[in-house]
């Protein structure tokens, strides 16, 4: 506080200083760099635990010390390292995703450089509740011939406005993974890309799991006889329905097996089921109408059913599991 004079003389008065008093550093924490099996590369990332390591940089690197270092220095009461993973040269492990015509469509990076990305699998299945417009992904990861990380991602669609679009909802989420569209099928994010253009490709359905006859035998016949009797064989198993939506109308119910029969014959069967798609949707107003084709897959490898919108802007056609007696997963609509 200030100090009052009462007579000459000398007084002193002690005042805030801005000086800081300089601390001590902490001399425990130590860097690291070497070679690890997997991590981000030329980055500092601060380890906490032995197993903080593991998570990050994986198994020991056959030539390098880096990961017994790290042990031993947690193991004489390390507690706060910083550890730099060092790979020159290295390059991230890829690989194309296709669809069943052989057209690449997706490309699958691991997230970190370097050989460790050749032992993640990818897993794709349709079993959602509408396969036509959605899959599931699973991403695993193995070390050493065993599995330590899986991460499963459901109900991922194709469409760009999707919040669950995969590319950008499995790269923003995956550990393991970067997800992107094959650079030919254009950019997502350009409104004049090809990949989605307005008006550019005709809605359609195809199924993913071709019809032949017999159904177990994959060389099976492709003919019309072959087709009806594939197709009556799944009806024989209680398999004859799906529901439909044609460039975003309501869902209807098609059953294939109610009259009139399939003929023998490829166009007889394509004009059948078209028959019976566009009766169902003549309960809606307007109604939209669909084309069907049955066209070979590889060849002497069965047929694909593709359904066609046919009418309209030819935005989409859709298709979900029905209720009961479905169809739409046996053939993979």
């Amino acid at each position: 506080m200030p100090v009052s004079p009462t007579y000459p003389g000398v007084y002193v008065q002690e005042v805030p200083s801005g000086v800081r008093t300089i601390t001590s550093v902490s001399t425990s924490i130590a860097a690291f760099l070497g070679r690890a099996s997997k991590g981000p590369v030329d980055k500092a990332v601060r380890i906490l635990s032995l197993a903080d390591y593991e998570r990050w940089f994986g198994e020991p690197h056959p030539k390098s010390d880096l990961a017994q270092s790290i042990r031993q220095f947690f193991g004489n009461g390390g507690t706060d390292c910083y550890v730099v993973r060092l790979a020159p040269g290295a390059t991230n492990a890829a690989v194309n995703l296709h669809d069943i015509g052989g057209t690449a469509m997706l490309t699958a990076k691991a997230k970190y450089k370097g050989e460790w990305g050749n032992t993640i699998r990818l897993v794709v299945d349709y079993d959602t509740a509408s396969p036509n417009d959605t899959f599931n992904l699973d991403v695993i990861y193995e070390e050493g011939g065993r599995v330590v990380q899986t991460e499963r991602y459901t109900g991922l669609s194709m469409n760009p406005t999707s919040p669950r679009f995969a590319p950008r909802f499995v790269t923003s989420s995956s550990q393991l993974i970067k997800l992107e569209v094959e650079s030919s099928q254009g950019d997502p994010d350009d409104t004049s890309s090809v990949y989605n253009s307005t008006g550019v490709v005709t809605g359609f359905s195809n199924s993913r799991r071709p019809l032949r006859d017999p159904l177990s035998n994959p060389a099976g016949g492709t003919d019309g006889a072959a087709m009806k009797a594939a197709l009556e064989s799944l009806f024989a198993a209680g398999m004859t329905s799906f529901d439909i939506s044609v460039d975003d109308s309501q869902f209807v119910s098609v059953d294939l097996s109610i009259p009139p029969a399939l003929p023998a014959t490829i166009s007889g069967i394509q004009d059948n089921v078209a028959q019976k798609i566009n009766n169902a949707l003549d309960s809606l107003s307007p109604s939209p109408s669909v084309s069907v084709v049955l066209e070979t897959a590889i060849a002497n490898f069965g047929r694909l059913l593709t359904i066609s919108s046919d009418t309209g802007s030819k935005e989409s056609v859709r298709v979900r599991r029905a209720a009961s007696n479905d169809i739409a997963a046996a053939l993979m609509l």
